[in-house]
């Protein structure tokens, strides 16, 4: 049985966002996902201005990670296998 469709909206964006804004990281995150070990892990991030999130590598390579701009604007460093 396929799960019923998440939807985005101004309101959760806003409700993520205030939740993010009162925690130190500056960050707040809703899964989506049911458990910790699920094969795929479904996230929405609220990253608030004068947050930092250290460089990461996933070192299986079957693991792939996509990051989607909803709203706002955030810099981003890549780096290779030498770093």
């Amino acid at each position: 049985m396929l799960a019923a469709p998440i939807i985005i909206n101004r309101q959760m964006l806003d409700e993520l966002s205030e939740e993010a804004r009162q925690l130190p990281r500056l960050r707040k995150h809703r899964n989506f996902h049911d458990a910790d070990n699920a094969p795929c892990h479904r996230l929405i991030i609220a990253i608030e201005p004068g947050s930092y999130i250290p460089p990461h590598c996933h070192a299986d390579r079957n693991k792939d990670e996509t990051i989607s701009i909803v709203r706002g604007r955030i810099g981003m460093v890549f780096f290779d296998a030498q770093g």
